[in-house]
C-alpha cells in the first residue's frame, strides 16, 4: 500500500524538498500551495497524513488544523506542523495543538522520514489504515 501524503506549504522549494524526499521513500505526494487550498485537498485525496507549514497565505497554519480537527473526514489524519525555527518550540505547539508532531525547517531527510514512519505505524496501529 502506497501512503498519500499531503505537503501544506507556500514554498515551492520546502514543498519541492519534501516531495523529493517522500516520493524516494514510496510515498504518493500531493501538494498545496496555501491553506485554503490544503483544506481543499485534504477533502479531495483523503491523505493518510498531512504536513503543514504554520505560516501560509489566506488561512495560516493554526486555522487550517482547526479546520482539519473539525471535520469528521480528516480530524484522525495526523498532522506534523513544519516551521522555521526552534525544533523544540515546534515541537511545544505541536502537543499544545495535538498534532503529532513539530518538524523544523529545513528539513532533515532523516529526521523527516523517521517521524513520518511514526505518524503511519501510530495510525495503522490505531485501525486506520
Amino acid at each position: 500500500m502506497s501512503y498519500r501524503i499531503l505537503v501544506i506549504d507556500d514554498s515551492p522549494l520546502a514543498r519541492g524538498t519534501a516531495r523529493d524526499i517522500l516520493t524516494a521513500a514510496d510515498y504518493d505526494v500531493v501538494e498545496a500551495v496555501d491553506g485554503q487550498d490544503g483544506l481543499d485537498k485534504a477533502r479531495q485525496y483523503q491523505p493518510h497524513l498531512i504536513l503543514l507549514d504554520m505560516i501560509l497565505p489566506k488561512l495560516d497554519g493554526q486555522q487550517v488544523f482547526q479546520a482539519l480537527q473539525a471535520s469528521r473526514t480528516t480530524k484522525s489524519t495526523p498532522v506534523i506542523f513544519l516551521a522555521a525555527g526552534s525544533e523544540a518550540r515546534l515541537q511545544s505547539l505541536a502537543a499544545k495543538a495535538g498534532a503529532f508532531a513539530g518538524v523544523a525547517k529545513p528539513v532533515e531527510p532523516k529526521v523527516l522520514l523517521d517521524i513520518v514512519a511514526a505518524a503511519l505505524d501510530q495510525r495503522r496501529t490505531a485501525g486506520r489504515g
